[in-house]
């Protein structure tokens, strides 16, 4: 059932565009997904690098390790959401332009929402992550695969009504919802700790909902520019992402205790 989940987000949804809005639909979608999942790929592989831990931390019952592990590499992850996101749809116009040379293969708002969907299923993925890596994951199976069929059979009415942003909408509503079941799966794997709360998910959903507009006012305003002037925009843009990030998630905090263990292991014994 989880791994069918591939399936159901990645696949069907493409033959009901192609069935319901056509071609031209289906190469926009593709190449706006392909474009943000590169961002995805990138924050995969903090999850990918920390999984060992948790399973080693579960197995011999250090629950304290694994709540530390949870808590930093949330804040790691979460931080690094926004700028990895939102720098690819940023990036996302010279991309095109420089990869398919098909610059009408950008549209603002199908790659803004694309930008929020990819943003939510990155929450997702680290966080059933944990389930995974425990072996605790029934329940985790049953939330995917519903949550993935519930939203095939709400797409095809709003497609019809709304097209491409009635799938888009429906997916992210869908992926928004799974993400807080699954939240609430971390929370009893860890016997409802009262340090797990919802505040660091409201935090970023603050800092997407605040980020995205500034975002696409920049590359509105950059998009009948020279290719200079958009990749300088871009970067301005991530820049500010990036400071935005180190101060809502508090990454000194966490640098601050990173020198301080590295200054322990430099002393002699």
């Amino acid at each position: 059932m989880i791994f069918a989940q591939q399936v159901l987000m990645y696949q069907v949804p493409i033959n009901i565009l192609q069935w319901l809005l056509g071609p031209s639909v289906v190469v926009l979608f593709n190449t706006s997904r392909t474009v943000l999942s590169a961002a995805r790929q990138l924050l995969a592989q903090i999850t990918n690098a920390i999984a060992p831990e948790i399973t080693f931390s579960y197995a011999n019952r250090d629950m304290k390790k694994m709540l530390y592990i949870f808590h930093q590499s949330e804040r790691i992850v979460f931080a690094a959401i926004p700028i990895a996101n939102l720098g690819a749809f940023l990036f996302a116009p010279i991309i095109v332009r420089f990869w398919l040379h098909r610059p009408e293969l950008f549209d603002l708002k199908t790659y803004a929402m694309m930008a929020l969907i990819s943003a939510a299923i990155s929450m997702r993925d680290h966080k059933q992550f944990f389930q995974f890596s425990t072996n605790v994951h029934k329940r985790l199976s049953i939330i995917v695969f519903a949550g993935n069929l519930i939203m095939i059979g709400l797409s095809i009415p709003l497609i019809r009504a709304f097209g491409l942003y009635g799938f888009l909408c429906v997916w992210l509503a869908s992926e928004v919802t799974q993400m807080a079941l699954i939240y609430r799966e971390n929370r009893k794997l860890f016997d409802h700790h009262a340090s797990i709360t919802f505040t660091p998910v409201i935090n970023l959903v603050l800092v997407m909902l605040v980020s995205l507009p500034v975002c696409m006012g920049l590359v509105h305003f950059a998009a009948q520019r020279s290719m200079g002037l958009k990749a300088a925009v871009a970067v301005a843009g991530g820049i500010l992402l990036i400071a935005e990030s180190y101060f809502v998630f508090g990454l000194k905090d966490l640098w601050i205790e990173l020198e301080k263990k590295m200054r322990q292991s430099a002393r002699p014994a």
